[in-house]
């Protein structure tokens, strides 16, 4: 496929973090955990650009290793808890355009926290979108998997009562009859630039969008030490699954 639109990659990576401290840099399998970010974002072939926005000396080193631009020190009030992700990427557009001159079409939101996420996710996403903004009119592409537990299954417990989450809208014979449901995983979101700036918005619901669909071995988000472990986990032995296999 010919790629001609610009694709900027952005990938966020502040120094705080409330779960797991410098979680960032964190060893995943002998590696930080941002590198494995780093490293899909330079072997991509269909990203224009790819910058990291981050008030970490650490990070800022790591990333000049995997020719990943860094051009600018997060500034302090973004680089907050309650900062969202929305003003740092606009803040990075806006330097861009002020300072570099470069104005790109599309923004692709690559969080370093989903570190099984590969080059091939974020070339796969980028086709897809393109396709299917072309022949659909979708706005944006937002990247999900299946969930390993149902919401049909999920409880509310006040006291030694309970009730379904989720009231059933169609009679069900077991897992195997309920509709089928994605989990926003987090790993990629692909936006226009004219999106995030006219509707401060990364996917508006209410419009077409397309989903990218990633198996569950790649759409791990690092939160807590507990998933860190399970990354390893299926990264020393082998099982991390590419794309849809396995998914039957």
């Amino acid at each position: 496929m010919s790629i001609k639109k610009k694709f900027l990659g952005v990938i966020p990576a502040r120094k705080g973090s409330k779960g797991i401290k410098n979680k960032n840099l964190i060893l995943l399998d002998n590696k930080p955990l941002i590198q494995y970010t780093l490293e899909a974002a330079e072997k991509s072939r269909l990203l224009d650009l790819t910058i990291v926005t981050t008030d970490d000396p650490g990070v800022i080193e790591l990333s000049k290793e995997f020719n990943v631009n860094v051009p600018f020190r997060r500034p302090g009030h973004l680089a907050t808890d309650t900062a969202s992700s929305l003003d740092v990427v606009l803040h990075a557009l806006d330097h861009l355009e002020t300072n570099e001159g470069y104005m790109p079409e599309f923004v692709v939101l690559l969080q370093p926290t989903c570190p099984l996420r590969d080059e091939h996710d974020i070339d796969s996403s980028i086709e897809q979108y393109l396709e299917e903004s072309k022949a659909y009119g979708t706005e944006s592409l937002i990247s999900v998997n299946v969930p390993s537990e149902h919401p049909f299954d999920c409880i509310c417990i006040d006291g030694h009562d309970m009730e379904l989450a989720f009231e059933k809208s169609e009679k069900c014979c077991g897992r195997q009859g309920f509709s089928q449901f994605y989990f926003m995983n987090g790993a990629v979101y692909i936006t226009p630039v004219n999106t995030l700036r006219k509707k401060g918005l990364f996917f508006d619901k209410k419009q077409k969008n397309s989903f990218y669909v990633m198996h569950q071995s790649h759409s791990i988000d690092i939160d807590e030490i507990f998933d860190l472990k399970v990354a390893e986990s299926l990264l020393q032995t082998g099982n991390v699954i590419r794309n849809m296999e396995g998914m039957e």
